[in-house]
């Protein structure tokens, strides 16, 4: 326990040390018309308060104060650090360093992308053709999976689990062929469903149970309700171009990356075992979830 909050403590102080060093050099610059607040003398200016509200949706008034009381906070916070030597501490001079590599790793993936090609609307249609189940025949899934080993699905089971028409009779049948299990309900909208799943739920009626096996472990799927709630194309057409424009960027970064590590002369002195290229980085450049759920990008509701 308290190692953890020794490295949490060590993460928000190299945070707000980055800070501090952001700020010296802002107010190296500063004219009085810039300065928003003075905290013993230290100027908090008209820029860094720019690079907060840069990531809020809304900037009205009570948003900039907001954003300035924080600014005015992270300053007493910093003062006080400095005063106990914290920026001198190994773990923060650790931390700061990491978050620097990190910040200009970002920097370098945003501009290698550059700027992505249009989106057109012939783009749009055939994203929105080429998924029906989440447009044209949008639902809304209530389902149960039961997991199990691969083992118990032999033809005794598979005859009682069709002749099973609702989670009691499907929990009925596993329990009376001893087969251990683990059981979750759901109820979601198709775009919160797994891509490799929702095609599989969409094509089960309600009542009815499907198997899916991967490796020594299979996932019983039974569906309990389906609502259907179309969504139009044009409807869908702002999250439909925010998530091929993800997929793009996301693409791009990756291709962008390897072409630069292969570039680099990279030399492992102790390799722990094989690995893909490392794509954390490119996802860091968009916010957004990299997940195989569609609302990642689908904002359908």
């Amino acid at each position: 326990m308290e190692q953890r909050i020794g490295v949490s403590i060590a993460m928000t102080m190299a945070a707000l040390m980055l800070l501090a060093g952001c700020k010296n050099e802002t107010k190296a610059n500063a004219t009085p018309s810039q300065v928003l607040a003075r905290v013993n003398g230290d100027e908090i200016t008209v820029n860094q308060l720019n690079y907060l509200l840069a990531s809020q949706k809304v900037a009205d008034d009570k948003t900039k104060q907001a954003m300035l009381d924080n600014l005015v906070m992270q300053d007493v916070l910093v003062q006080k650090a400095i005063e106990l030597k914290l920026d001198r501490d190994p773990r923060v001079l650790s931390s700061i360093e990491f978050s620097r590599r990190q910040i200009l790793a970002q920097a370098v993936v945003a501009t290698e992308v550059g700027k992505l090609p249009d989106i057109t609307s012939a783009d749009v249609q055939k994203f929105y053709s080429d998924h029906p189940n989440l447009f044209e025949k949008h639902a809304v899934y209530g389902f149960s999976t039961f997991l199990i080993p691969a083992a118990a699905l032999n033809d005794t089971l598979n005859q009682a689990l069709d002749k099973a028409h609702s989670v009691p009779e499907v929990r009925t049948a596993l329990q009376t062929a001893g087969v251990t299990f683990k059981e979750s309900t759901q109820r979601a909208p198709a775009e919160q469903v797994p891509l490799q799943l929702l095609d599989k739920l969409a094509a089960i009626k309600p009542g009815d149970t499907a198997a899916m096996v991967h490796g020594d472990q299979a996932m019983l799927l039974h569906v309990d309700s389906v609502d259907p709630s179309p969504v139009a194309l044009k409807d869908a057409t702002p999250s439909i171009q925010a998530y091929i424009q993800k997929q793009r960027s996301d693409s791009l970064a990756k291709d962008k990356m390897e072409l630069l590590k292969k570039t680099a002369k990279v030399e492992y002195v102790q390799q722990f075992a094989s690995a893909p290229a490392a794509v954390a980085i490119a996802e860091k450049v968009d916010d957004a979830e990299g997940d195989d759920h569609v609302k990642s990008g689908m904002r359908l509701k």
